[in-house]
């Protein structure tokens, strides 16, 4: 009788068969993998959302800016032509927003400053001039070539496309100067109507600015009102 009871003890007590132990493995392995997936997934999330919240960022401290510079654009009788100007850059992807502005400084008479936004290598720039006192002083700020004493800051890159367009009064959304130019010579015409004298009317009372990042699916657009 003991003899079975040490029998029966010892099967009870004998260790997992290779097979069993192949398959504990194989089972653990498994939920390491799916394991590591899952951490690996909830990372990649949180990478995505801390860059789109980056750009979202990014975006509207530009978007902040470009109102912020329109809003204090200067009257086009003022400029001696559009206050507001918008160009095609070298090729599609590029652009470039034109802005006199009124600079008011403490202590010192108001002045008139150029600011540019600027897609050049894939950088969306802004360039603001020194205030100027003067038409010639203007004229020669407002010569694409002439940026000597301007500061530059670095508003947003990696940047694919900046595009742009201007709502001109009587010609609707134009993409260039044509427009634009249209709308100042005829509120020009108007004041030489009797009785039609007084401040010119602007040439642009609307900017729509689109912007692609490289590395981003979609457009993000922001429109604009001029001195409102």
């Amino acid at each position: 009788m003991q003899c079975q009871n040490a029998i029966r003890e010892a099967r009870n007590a004998r260790g997992f068969t290779l097979i069993e132990l192949l398959v504990a493995i194989a089972l653990l392995a498994v939920l390491a993998v799916l394991a590591w997936r899952g951490l690996d997934q909830i990372v990649r999330g949180r990478e995505i959302l801390t860059r789109s919240m980056e750009s979202e960022r990014t975006l509207s401290q530009l978007f902040d800016q470009v109102q912020a510079d329109l809003q204090r654009s200067a009257r086009d009788d003022a400029v001696g032509g559009p206050a507001v100007r918008i160009a095609a850059g070298v090729d599609s992807a590029g652009g470039e927003l034109t802005i006199v502005r009124t600079l008011a400084l403490d202590g010192q008479p108001q002045r008139l400053q150029v600011v540019r936004y600027r897609l050049q290598n894939g950088h969306l720039l802004r360039i603001a001039s020194p205030g100027v006192a003067s038409v010639g002083q203007l004229r020669a700020t407002l010569d694409r070539g002439s940026e000597a004493g301007s500061s530059t800051v670095d508003l947003v890159s990696p940047a694919g496309a900046l595009l742009l367009r201007a709502y001109a009064p009587g010609q609707g959304w134009v993409d260039g100067m044509s427009g634009i130019d249209r709308a100042y010579k005829s509120n020009l015409a108007v004041l030489n109507i009797p009785n039609g004298g007084g401040p010119i009317r602007g040439s642009v009372t609307g900017v729509e600015l689109r912007l692609v990042l490289q590395g981003q699916a979609g457009v993000y657009s922001r429109v604009f009102l001029v001195g409102q």
